[in-house]
């Protein structure tokens, strides 16, 4: 029974010394105290009713900013694409001005299931949007 006993332990531990765990994000901590402002810019975000949308469109995926006020102009945008099963999927994309709201991505994301962060910036504020879930197929 101890032979067991002194067994199963050393397969726990050899399993968890084998075991690859990843942070989402690399200074996570830093990235913790910002978090602030990405809680304002999120509420801007709810104040002004404004919503994104991602899907894919043929090769490419499409990126939109869906709002209500009109007069909106978006200057830049920042995308991160997040694999939560694997690091290296991961991507993040600098974009310049919208056209009409939309922004073209090339669709070279590999297979999978993404968590989508946006944060945009337009003529009155930065404002920031997440999408829990982006499949692409």
């Amino acid at each position: 029974i101890y032979a067991l006993f002194v067994a199963g332990i050393g397969y726990l531990v050899y399993g968890a010394t084998q075991t690859n765990f990843e942070l989402v994000e690399e200074n996570y901590y830093e990235k913790e105290l910002a978090f602030q402002n990405q809680i304002n810019w999120t509420k801007n975000a709810i104040d002004r009713k404004m919503k994104i949308d991602v899907h894919a469109v043929g090769s490419k995926i499409q990126i939109s900013v869906l709002s209500e006020d009109s007069s909106n102009v978006f200057t830049s945008a920042s995308v991160w694409f997040y694999n939560a099963m694997d690091k290296s999927k991961d991507q993040h994309l600098e974009l310049g001005k919208a056209v009409a709201g939309h922004w073209m991505v090339d669709g070279n994301l590999p297979q999978g299931h993404f968590e989508v962060k946006v944060r945009w910036n337009n003529t009155q504020n930065d404002t920031f949007f997440a999408i829990t879930e982006f499949i692409k197929r």
